[in-house]
């Protein structure tokens, strides 16, 4: 999941919705994912023709116990989605919710684990406006504490979890 200001234009262009991939491309087109995994250097067929779970249909296949786990990053679902009591209820019910956050939002509260992140003036990358222009940000000053960048966060997860190491 990743949070609305950046869902203009960034999100949709990366790929990073559930039945996306970056610029336009589409998990359900064979081309779309043989182009992505030549691209990325990934064995053929390892990019799944499903879709995942949108948003909505997440929190409720939570609710109902269909999905036990879900790493929420860079968004609060639990104040943002319409009707949010319902899906404070699937985080409630999920045997495990991650979140990370810069602050303890209501999101992070309900969290079985909150891991530290670092707001954008203390992280590199490249961040969408809602007019979808791209710009390049420098990191300006350290992350306090243990606080890390989404991208150092899902590296290190991927690693523990015996994703090689990048």
């Amino acid at each position: 999941m990743t949070g609305q200001p950046n869902a203009g234009g960034g999100v949709r262009d990366t790929g990073s919705l559930a039945h996306a991939l970056p610029a336009g491309r589409l998990v359900s087109k064979e081309k779309d994912r043989h182009e992505m995994e030549k691209l990325w250097g990934l064995p053929e067929g390892r990019i799944s023709p499903n879709p995942g779970l949108s948003a909505v249909p997440l929190f409720e296949a939570m609710r109902e116990g269909k999905v036990r786990a879900a790493l929420v990053m860079a968004t609060n679902p639990a104040r943002s989605l319409p009707n949010a009591d319902r899906y404070r209820v699937g985080m409630e019910k999920a045997f495990l919710v991650v979140c990370d956050s810069i602050f303890p939002t209501d999101t992070a509260q309900l969290a079985d684990v909150f891991l530290p992140a670092a707001m954008w003036a203390e992280k590199e990358g490249v961040f969408s406006q809602s007019e979808r222009r791209y710009h390049l940000v420098q990191k300006l000053v350290e992350p306090p504490g243990e606080a890390r960048s989404d991208l150092e966060i899902l590296v290190a997860l991927g690693e523990r979890l015996g994703h090689g190491s990048c």
